[in-house]
């Protein structure tokens, strides 16, 4: 092999590694955009993480709010409820009441008229 062989080996060995550096330049970017798009894809759903634990807090809050409302509703509802039951007790004994004073003088409205006869 002559000094013009080997010098063809080394320019086309050149060319060779050339290429593969620029191959490996090309899936090293390919790579390094890859992870930047995986980054910016992790940040957003960060974000929306963010988001949507907010809304959790908001919608946990709410909850809080209308159990408590609930509950002093059926507090209310029950003191309401006693409230009529001890109006209904007081009207049937004013009822009785006024049944017996109503007996009471139909006693006396016939009494006097047999006084009167």
């Amino acid at each position: 092999m002559d000094l013009a062989d080997v010098s063809g080996v080394l320019v086309g060995a050149i060319g060779i590694a050339t290429g593969a550096v620029a191959i490996v330049k090309q899936r090293a970017q390919a790579r390094h955009d890859a992870y930047d798009d995986a980054r910016k894809d992790l940040d957003e759903c960060k974000e929306r993480g963010d988001v949507l634990e907010g809304k959790v807090a908001t919608l946990e809050s709410t909850a809080d709010a209308l159990t408590s409302g609930l509950a002093k509703c059926e507090s209310e509802h029950r003191e309401t409820r006693r409230a009529q039951d001890l109006a209904m007790n007081e009207a049937r004994s004013r009822g009785k009441l006024i049944d017996g004073l109503r007996v009471e003088m139909d006693e006396l409205r016939r009494s006097l008229s047999s006084e009167g006869e």
